[in-house]
């Protein structure tokens, strides 16, 4: 079976969750039998923090087109060069491309509908992506979601498309933390990972900690000078550190040492650092979010509102060492549930069914 793995995603992001998600793929399926893998990519797609986990031969590497970046993303490939004419094979885009060859099998991997739930951009914008994410799923023999809130919100957004063909495969986490370390905990650490758009509800949990002894543990991408001069209008100097572009085992020792992860945000299509968090045995608050629910398996506290008083509560409720132990455990169990294996196998297995 012959797969082409388009890697336009790590030209397109610098780090994030589905540049992980698409190389832990990539790697699972390089060593995975009868699967002969190829890669489609462009070279600035080396600067991808994640890139370099898949560990590509450069053999497999097939080259784009020298066009720019805001070109090439929207540009789907009428043939790929050097694959076969005679046989169909596999066309999977990390992120919403199609190929318009005739033995082309496309295949969708849905990672969030978070331009049209949240309104993220402008309305051109959300159209340009909206329309570019629909036509890749009109055009695919195999659609993944990655959570079945992702799946409910497929029907939601592309009614066109027959939501029970699609298929659920979830994430895993991305960072290894069966490498880390025994350091102690700082119950006074509280670990925020991920980005600050305003549906993720960074600005509560600043002004929760505010007046507090806890500590903001900040795992993201550079801040701009206004949300500099945010945080330090609520935080002491020495309340608050940042980690930009943190590497595995970083991060998995800021996972065993701190308090709590809270992660209120209004909506993801998954949540990895919540099943990350687990993993490691971290207790995680979470909002009312039907992917990071469906993650946290009713292993996670669940914000009622974003109020910054409750956001306090409920960190200030991690000091009943009962809670704690009990989120500790239940936690580890869930996130047990996600493991690479099980999701390199589903792809293969949708693959399969899309070449029969």
């Amino acid at each position: 079976m012959k797969v082409v793995l388009d890697n336009i995603i790590f030209s397109l992001q610098k780090a994030g969750g589905i540049s992980g998600m698409f190389s832990r793929l990539i790697s699972g399926l390089m060593s995975y039998p009868g699967v002969d893998v190829y890669v489609l990519e462009r070279k600035d797609a080396r600067s991808n923090l994640f890139r370099h986990i898949a560990d590509i031969p450069e053999d497999r590497i097939l080259p784009m087109r020298s066009l720019p970046l805001i070109c090439e993303r929207y540009l789907n490939p009428a043939y790929i060069k050097g694959m076969p004419k005679d046989e169909p094979y596999i066309f999977h885009s990390s992120y919403y491309r199609y190929c318009n060859d005739s033995k082309a099998r496309n295949i969708t991997t849905l990672h969030d509908f978070v331009y049209e739930a949240a309104k993220l951009r402008s309305p051109l914008a959300t159209y340009v992506h909206s329309r570019q994410k629909r036509e890749a799923v009109l055009r695919s023999v195999g659609v993944a979601c990655v959570s079945n809130a992702t799946k409910k919100d497929l029907r939601r957004f592309i009614p066109e498309y027959d939501a029970d063909k699609a298929v659920v495969i979830p994430n895993a986490p991305l960072c290894d933390y069966r490498e880390a370390g025994t350091e102690g905990k700082n119950m006074q650490n509280i670990l925020w990972v991920g980005d600050r758009a305003y549906h993720k509800n960074f600005k509560p949990l600043v002004k929760a900690l505010s007046g507090t002894a806890w500590r903001l543990v900040l795992c993201s991408s550079t801040l701009s000078s206004q949300e500099r001069a945010f945080i330090n209008d609520y935080l002491l100097p020495g309340q608050w550190e940042h980690h930009i572009k943190v590497d595995d085992r970083t991060l998995s020792s800021l996972y065993k040492t701190s308090r709590c992860l809270v992660y209120p945000s209004i909506y993801e299509g998954f949540g990895i650092p919540v099943v990350e968090a687990q993993a490691h045995g971290l207790p995680v608050i979470i909002g009312r979010c039907k992917a990071t629910e469906e993650a946290g398996g009713g292993a996670a506290l669940v914000l009622p509102d974003y109020t910054p008083e409750t956001i306090r509560a409920y960190i200030a409720s991690l000091d009943s060492h009962r809670l704690y132990t009990d989120l500790f455990r239940r936690g580890k169990e869930n996130a047990s549930r996600f493991r690479w294996a099980d999701i390199v196998e589903a792809y293969v297995r949708l693959y399969q069914r899309a070449l029969s």
